[in-house]
């Protein structure tokens, strides 16, 4: 007993005694694991997607431009990264057609909604179409990706850092432009799109 613990280091030479050691596992959840199947009590999908979707977000679309013209798609999941350097992060999902196209070029722009763009949302949301058929949009001057025409406001990102992160990738991005319009924000709560007024009054919240 003594000789085994010794191999496995449990043993305080200096104390001569066995250190305590405890080794536990959860068969139901390695099992689980193992198959693929959600260990018992774990949040379901769709539990999950619905309490998430009691947090309010705006609406971006995110865009390049290839050898072939431009691309881009919605994307609510964006946010602030860093003031110094100044970052951003968009999460796109994995089976985003539109994703692989935009991360060769190493650029693009992140297009903030406002609220009378919601058929556009629409139209970027979906796959197979020519989704910039009509679509007013010029070139940015940093890295030539589309700015929407009448859009809330956009920022000029080169990527940084790209991880997984579960059934989406994890993207970070440096801001080299960024630019904002006088204009209502298209926002996505409980699953619809919407807008809210303007704040006549603004404040920062600090980050811990």
């Amino acid at each position: 007993m003594i000789s085994y613990a010794a191999s496995k280091g449990w043993v305080d030479e200096e104390a001569s005694h066995v250190r305590a050691h405890i080794e536990w596992s959860n068969p139901s959840a390695e099992a689980a694991h193992t198959n693929g199947t959600r260990p018992s009590g774990a949040i379901s999908p769709d539990s999950f997607r619905h309490t998430l979707g009691h947090f309010i977000t705006g609406v971006t679309i995110v865009t390049s431009i290839t050898d072939t013209g431009p691309v881009g798609f919605t994307c609510q999941s964006f946010s602030a990264l860093s003031l110094d350097p100044p970052l951003i992060l968009i999460c796109p999902a994995k089976t985003s057609t539109t994703w692989p196209l935009i991360s060769t070029q190493g650029h693009f722009a992140v297009n903030v909604l406002s609220a009378s763009q919601e058929q556009l949302c629409r139209s970027f949301s979906r796959s197979g179409t020519d989704k910039f058929a009509g679509v007013g949009w010029q070139a940015g001057l940093h890295c030539g990706a589309p700015i929407l025409d009448d859009v809330l406001g956009h920022l000029e990102c080169r990527i940084e850092e790209v991880h997984e992160g579960g059934d989406h990738w994890i993207v970070t991005a440096r801001v080299e432009a960024s630019e904002v319009n006088g204009e209502k924000p298209l926002t996505f709560f409980q699953g619809q799109l919407g807008s809210i007024a303007r704040s006549m009054t603004s404040g920062s919240v600090a980050s811990g």
